[in-house]
């Protein structure tokens, strides 16, 4: 295993597939909120761009990891370092949601104040996705935050496993927890019913353990080499079986049996290849993944994420004063971009008038940029 000093560089491509992302997620939900979209069986599976975001988390995170397992202050920054990135605004943006936003009376925004205390505990301590699985239901408006509470609860016990288990193991660990995960998805199927599938982390941990194997194949040159042939036929494959799939909307229903069986498999499949390709650096799918309007998007994700039904739901709620343009087709498209480049722009003021303080402080506990 070799610590290749590009893996410690910011990789542009991966800002611009974070944009993609990211634009996928809220136009999905904007797709809800104003009517179907043109291409709208795909775009209403933007669930796809979670997983996308579960594999560039896996990748670039374990990278971090393995890059510092030597070092004595491994869980020290590395938690630091995490929380000052997602705590802050998380955080701040619930306790707006809960004691601010419902003055608004914006959709379904007006019911967070109604909220048992459960479901607000569960949404502070990042338990919220495992909740809503035996609540049957989630929180009005803050729905999407079972995505990050996955992530955390991962992250809380990652660097412990990285950390103990020797370098040239952790690429099958990976591809054991990777297997795992998709049997427990199947079991979570038949045995619990669709939240459990949905919600729990053990259901969902593919595509997070597959970013987390190409970070760890990434340190090894041979098996790089191989890995990156095998992308150039994965990523098109899987993104053919996953176009046609979206013609048939009830394969990719986030809730069919057919999704949990084949769907997500495939979109954590894809999506690792798709790591892989822009980390290589070659290729169309790099340069697009390059253009200056993704990696901007993408450098505001995470905010774009948490923000946006701050947006999208005021946008919808407002629609019918826009007249009958606002029902047509066209209407429909400006208002779902919109939402989109609204949330950029929230996301940007979130960076420079809230959060900014909090990321400088990273610099107090030296790891490599990630």
């Amino acid at each position: 295993m070799t610590d290749s000093p590009a893996s410690r560089d910011r990789i542009a491509a991966l800002d611009g597939l974070r944009g993609i992302a990211v634009s996928w997620v809220i136009i999905s939900h904007a797709n809800m909120s104003f009517g179907p979209l043109p291409g709208w069986k795909l775009l209403a599976s933007g669930w796809m761009g979670v997983d996308i975001f579960f594999a560039l988390s896996g990748y670039l995170i374990t990278g971090i990891l393995l890059d510092t397992r030597e070092s004595r202050g491994y869980f020290k920054n590395f938690y630091a370092r995490r929380a000052l990135r997602i705590f802050p605004l998380y955080w701040g943006f619930l306790a707006l949601a809960l004691f601010v936003l419902p003055a608004t009376r914006f959709g379904e925004l007006a019911q967070l104040e109604h909220q048992p205390w459960p479901a607000v505990s569960s949404l502070f301590l990042y338990y919220y996705n495992i909740w809503a699985a035996f609540a049957q239901h989630g929180v009005s408006g803050l729905q999407h935050f079972w995505t990050l509470c996955i992530e955390e609860q991962f992250y809380l016990i990652w660097p412990m496993i990285v950390r103990c288990t020797p370098a040239q193991r952790i690429g099958r660990v990976c591809v054991l927890g990777a297997l795992l995960s998709m049997l427990a998805r199947l079991m979570a199927m038949h045995l619990l019913g669709p939240p459990f599938a949905w919600d729990v982390t053990p259901s969902r941990l593919d595509a997070l353990f597959l970013g987390a194997w190409a970070a760890s194949a990434r340190r090894d040159p041979e098996l790089w080499a191989r890995t990156v042939r095998a992308a150039k036929l994965v990523l098109p494959a899987g993104t053919l079986v996953l176009v046609a799939l979206s013609q048939h909307l009830e394969w990719l229903h986030p809730w069919s049996a057919e999704n949990f069986k084949y769907g997500i498999s495939i979109v954590a499949l894809a999506s690792t290849a798709a790591v892989v390709q822009l980390v290589d650096g070659r290729g169309v799918f790099a340069r697009v993944c390059e253009l200056r309007i993704l990696r901007m998007l993408g450098a505001r994700s995470y905010a774009m994420y948490v923000l946006q039904n701050v947006v999208i739901f005021p946008l919808a709620s407002l629609a019918p004063s826009f007249g009958a343009w606002s029902a047509s087709e066209p209407g429909r498209t400006a208002l779902a971009w919109s939402c989109v480049m609204i949330a950029y722009l929230a996301a940007e003021l979130s960076f420079w008038l809230y959060e900014r303080p909090f990321l400088r402080l990273k610099r107090l506990f030296d790891e490599p940029a990630g």
